[in-house]
């Protein structure tokens, strides 16, 4: 314990060490603030570069995507001539067919095409752990869609493939604000990046309405489940929908036929889902990784493919097959779904969007929508 002079003295020393220290410390971020600025000049320019390829990227998979869809109408109304798909600029040819030309064997074409070399030989491997029949570090053919592409990578150059079904959609419900159609089984609800996926229930309405300025859909289905689908006809109405089904204030119902049948009458499945990138577009129940998913279920029919209702609260991929086929769900995959079970042969999925009740974006009027399952 320092009293008197002593703790006078001692307290003047530090107080001197403290001034020392502060003045140290502030020549040391001198020196560091000089030493970092023209790193922060470099980081700054290369970020600026990463926006700019972000941006150009962006319009040139947007100018990519209304291409597609220009041939998709084209051959929609059955015009002889199609719209040609214009080439890309060199610098930026990676960009423009999306997730394929992340593949390595397009990256090498690409070079080779840039430095003008002509490629005798080509094979591919497949180096992540096994999944279904593929194993590490063995070789594998690519299918002839791909094979078609791969070989023609550098002409950016793509034939027209006929659209096989131009059945127009039955509309149930149309007005000012919002359409309500039923999607047949086997067709997306909205375009793919794919030449091939750009038939979808939006392109087919599209040429069916020509004089709809605007239309979205407002949530989808499966390519492999039917049913009921809203689309918005006003970016207005398309915002007051979307907050509907993100405030899940939308009231849906689906039915199907299961497998085989279930000790179960009724209740509620709640199962965590994850979309795992190894094994898209497969979803898997994952304790740590998974989000939220709940269900109801009521049987309507007994039988050897018992007839079932589900009402989904949450809206996750692929939910209610996956709450179907999963041992702590009702442990009997939907009728036809190969993607989760080894089922029996059949012609489809056997789900189907039955009802959706939701306000009208305009008037807010309550509206209701049903169809009978075509099973």
């Amino acid at each position: 314990t320092l009293r008197d002079g002593a703790l006078t003295q001692a307290l003047n020393t530090l107080k001197r060490e403290s001034q020392r220290d502060s003045l140290e410390r502030r020549y040391l971020k001198q020196e560091r603030d000089q030493a970092l600025t023209p790193l922060a000049k470099n980081i700054a320019q290369a970020e600026q570069q990463i926006q700019t390829l972000k941006q150009q990227y962006t319009t040139l998979s947007q100018q990519w995507q209304a291409q597609m869809q220009a041939v998709y109408h084209a051959e929609y109304a059955g015009l002889d001539k199609y719209p040609r798909l214009e080439t890309f600029e060199n610098n930026l040819f990676d960009a423009s067919l999306e997730t394929l030309c992340q593949r390595a064997a397009v990256k090498l074409l690409y070079y080779a095409a840039i430095h003008r070399l002509k490629p005798l030989a080509m094979a591919e491997f497949w180096w992540k752990k096994s999944k279904g029949d593929y194993h590490p570090e063995q070789f594998y053919t690519d299918s002839p869609e791909n094979c078609q592409i791969l070989m023609s990578i550098t002409k950016l150059s793509a034939l027209p493939k006929p659209v096989t079904d131009t059945s127009p959609l039955t509309i149930l419900y149309q007005d000012e604000a919002l359409i309500v159609v039923e999607k047949p089984a086997g067709l997306l609800s909205v375009p793919g990046r794919r030449y091939h996926q750009q038939d979808s229930v939006l392109s087919r309405l599209r040429c069916q309405l020509p004089d709809n300025a605007f239309l979205q859909t407002v949530h989808r289905l499966d390519q492999a489940t039917s049913g009921l689908l809203v689309l918005a006809t006003s970016p207005s109405a398309h915002k007051a929908l979307g907050q509907q089904f993100s405030q899940r204030q939308v009231h849906k119902t689906y039915e199907a036929l299961l497998s085989h049948p279930i000790i179960i009458d009724s209740g509620t499945i709640e199962l965590p889902l994850w979309g795992n990138p190894d094994e898209r577009p497969k979803q898997s129940v994952d304790e740590t990784h998974g989000k939220p998913s709940m269900t109801q279920f009521q049987i309507l029919q007994t039988g050897q493919h018992p007839r079932i209702q589900f009402v989904p609260h949450t809206g996750r991929t692929h939910q209610l097959r996956v709450h179907a086929a999963h041992p702590q769900g009702l442990n009997s995959p939907i009728l036809g779904d190969s993607l989760y079970a080894q089922s029996e042969p059949a012609t489809r999925l056997h789900l189907h969007a039955t009802s959706i009740q939701l306000f009208h974006p305009v008037t807010r009027e309550y509206l209701q929508f049903t169809s009978d399952a075509p099973f």
